[in-house]
């Protein structure tokens, strides 16, 4: 029952921010609004997030990167308005498929090179490395990597009409919670763990996590499957 309560969060917060953005979504909707603007106006947001965390200023990055998610969300949800209503051409469909993950990965990207940007000072600075410091620093870099490896696998998968049969899959949705989690976490405790920031070792873990899902859907991708009706 717990498990199951986890894996229903993201699409809770799906439902609930789609409650509430729906009504602003509508009106923009029926202005003829471009999802385009709201994806670019996410990734400048999650840019200066970014910028926030390089810093170790974790406020300002946490409702930078909240707002950088709800337009993520809101451009989804005004693009499926505008084509119920028949409101885009076949080409505005189309690239709004581009820019949409484009701009994603370059948001997450950014978030990614803020966290480095932090963490890397404090780690040189180290007068006594562990192997522990050394796995950690491993899966902060690799934590990008993976991500964009693992969502390109289940991308080119999904894209040829197949399946990878995840029952609970890591989107892009609980990287951002996890992420957001970090930050609330960072707030919290000001004092080094280990002669290293907080930060640093959540965003470990959350590339552990990032770095097991890769590897799941790289020996899943052969063996993908037709969706089952």
């Amino acid at each position: 029952m717990h498990e199951k309560q986890i894996a229903s969060v993201p699409t809770r917060l799906h439902l609930f921010t789609t409650k509430y953005l729906g009504p602003v979504v509508e009106r923009l909707a029926s202005r003829g609004f471009n999802p385009d603007w709201l994806s670019w106006s996410g990734l400048a947001l999650a840019v200066a997030a970014g910028g926030f965390l390089a810093f170790g200023i974790f406020l300002p990055a946490l409702i930078l990167g909240l707002l950088s998610s709800l337009t993520d969300m809101a451009d989804g949800l005004l693009a499926r308005m505008l084509d119920e209503k028949n409101r885009r051409s076949e080409l505005q469909i189309k690239r709004g498929q581009m820019v949409d993950p484009f701009v994603d990965r370059h948001a997450d990207a950014a978030l990614w090179l803020g966290i480095l940007i932090y963490v890397l000072p404090a780690f040189i600075q180290l007068s006594e490395l562990n192997w522990l410091h050394w796995i950690a620093l491993f899966m902060v870099i690799l934590s990008y990597p993976f991500n964009l490896a693992s969502s390109w696998i289940r991308a080119k998968v999904e894209g040829v009409g197949l399946t990878l049969g995840e029952k609970k899959p890591l989107t892009r949705t609980v990287f951002l919670i996890l992420l957001g989690g970090s930050c609330i976490i960072a707030l919290l405790i000001t004092e080094p763990i280990l002669d290293m920031p907080i930060l640093f070792w959540c965003v470990a873990v959350i590339g552990l996590v990032q770095g097991i899902t890769w590897l799941q859907r790289f020996i899943r991708a052969p063996r993908a499957s037709l969706p089952q009706e």
